[in-house]
């Protein structure tokens, strides 16, 4: 793989504010990477594959979802526009993503499941991302067993419902920071940090709970 055209989608990235991440192919099956769009979303982005190709997407299934690149290795994708939805849920190109570099302002709408079962992913900066519009974060990180610190409090969650299952099996995670969060509308906490057996900070001190109906297995 070319370290220029890694480099060159990254300049490009932080310009635009996109969503950034890597991908290292050859740890999963194949020279690829799926896009994991959820159904019943709106997409209209540009996806720069790192590799000097580049697509417009507007359907969750349409066949450019899928990428095959001519050598195997690390790679640095970027999202411009509109991408309504996340969701490896556990399945497809989950063991290739190896970080994330930036969440941007991607007009997401809906993160159920975003990177579960993503084992390999050990650095998240979720810095600049708006959720503002997400209710859904069930899963969210679910079985991200490299992950190690996390801090999400600049997030607006404003909208956010659904905490279930947000950090559960995270298994070398020591530091969450939720501190400023708005919780006020989000009913379920279940399994939030659930088998998280490294964890020794986290901070909920704030918190607006009084919507929260199950805490179940926090």
């Amino acid at each position: 793989m070319s370290l220029l055209f890694a480099n060159r989608a990254l300049i490009k990235a932080a310009a635009s504010n996109a969503f950034v991440f890597t991908i290292n192919t050859t740890l999963g099956t194949g020279s690829n990477i799926q896009l994991p769009l959820p159904s019943g979303q709106t997409y209209n982005f540009t996806v720069d594959w790192g590799d000097g190709n580049s697509d417009v997407i507007t359907a969750y299934n349409q066949t450019e979802t899928l990428h095959t690149y001519s050598a195997g290795g690390i790679y640095t994708i970027s999202i411009s526009g509109k991408c309504g939805g996340w969701s490896f849920a556990n399945t497809g190109d989950k063991l290739k993503i190896t970080s994330v570099v930036q969440g941007g302002s991607i007009g997401v709408d809906y993160l159920g499941g975003a990177f579960y079962g993503c084992s390999n992913l050990s650095s998240f900066n979720a810095s600049g991302w708006d959720v503002s519009n997400v209710a859904n974060f069930s899963s969210f990180l679910s079985g991200c067993t490299s992950l190690t610190i996390l801090n999400v409090s600049s997030w607006n969650v404003s909208s956010a419902t659904d905490f279930t299952s947000f950090a559960y099996g995270c298994t070398s995670l020591t530091t969450l920071d939720v501190s400023s969060w708005v919780t006020s509308s989000v009913l379920n906490f279940s399994w939030f940090v659930s088998a998280c057996t490294s964890l020794t900070t986290l901070d909920v001190s704030s918190w607006n709970v009084s919507s929260a109906t199950d805490f179940s297995y926090f």
